[in-house]
């Protein structure tokens, strides 16, 4: 069954117009939004909804344009550029907890160093201050004197903050200029 060269002209135009009203549809529905991949291992990006044909596969946390979502898919657009679709119960608006949790784990790495070369430093210190340690008494009772004097000092700071902000607290009905 041989078509003519007019009818194959009709029908491509007509698949390029429905085409195009589609694809006008899906440009004004809504605007992007970000969204992340739930706590999944991989999810596969399809070429349309509903499609077995995988385009690429994506891991969890990946970050993720959310173009739309139609019958419980999602039409996103990756960080590598590729535009598809996945389930939408697979996305979510927060980064995943395995995520989240590798965040956390870096952070307290790092301040697991810092207390190590806090320690390292003041077994320094402590070792140069032990020659000096010998004259102790005296210094000692300087050291209560100017401690308990700064003491007094702040409390009396304090107290006056405190006496100051209620005092216009009451003046200006409860709000503090």
């Amino acid at each position: 069954m041989t078509s003519s060269p007019q009818t194959r002209s009709n029908t491509i135009s007509c698949v390029t117009l429905v085409l195009t009203l589609i694809g006008l549809f899906y440009a004004g529905t809504s605007a992007a939004q970000p969204a992340f991949v739930i706590d999944t291992l991989w999810i596969g990006v399809t070429a349309a909804p509903q499609s077995n044909e995988v385009i690429q596969l994506i891991p969890s946390g990946e970050q993720v344009e959310v173009e739309a979502i139609v019958e419980g898919q999602a039409k996103i657009a990756t960080t590598s550029g590729t535009v598809g679709w996945v389930d939408a119960s697979y996305l979510t608006e927060h980064k995943p907890l395995s995520t989240q949790l590798e965040k956390l784990e870096l952070t307290i790495r790092n301040d697991s160093q810092n207390i190590a070369q806090a320690l390292s430093r003041l077994q320094t210190l402590e070792t140069t201050a032990r020659p000096l340690r010998g004259n102790q008494s005296a210094t000692n009772s300087w050291l209560v004197i100017a401690a308990s004097g700064v003491s007094i000092a702040v409390v009396a700071f304090l107290t006056g903050v405190g006496w100051r902000n209620r005092r216009l607290r009451r003046k200006f009905g409860g709000l503090l200029p």
